[in-house]
């Protein structure tokens, strides 16, 4: 299937790294695709982990 979009179009790829905690790679990848979402995939993956490595509890719309 093909699929046609803008030039404007732009895809960002966030790749969970392996060693991640289930709980982290999910509030990370629904965080991702949030449509308000402007963060990048490196800073979500980063906030993600040190909000879980506190003990804070996550804030999907953070």
């Amino acid at each position: 299937m093909t699929e046609a979009f803008p030039r404007s179009t732009h895809f960002a790829l966030l790749v969970v790294p392996p060693d991640t905690t289930a709980d982290a790679a999910r509030e990370a990848m629904a965080r991702t695709v949030r449509p308000d979402n402007v963060t990048q995939a490196a800073q979500i993956l980063i906030a993600t982990a040190l909000e879980r490595a506190d003990g804070a509890a996550a804030d999907p719309g953070a």
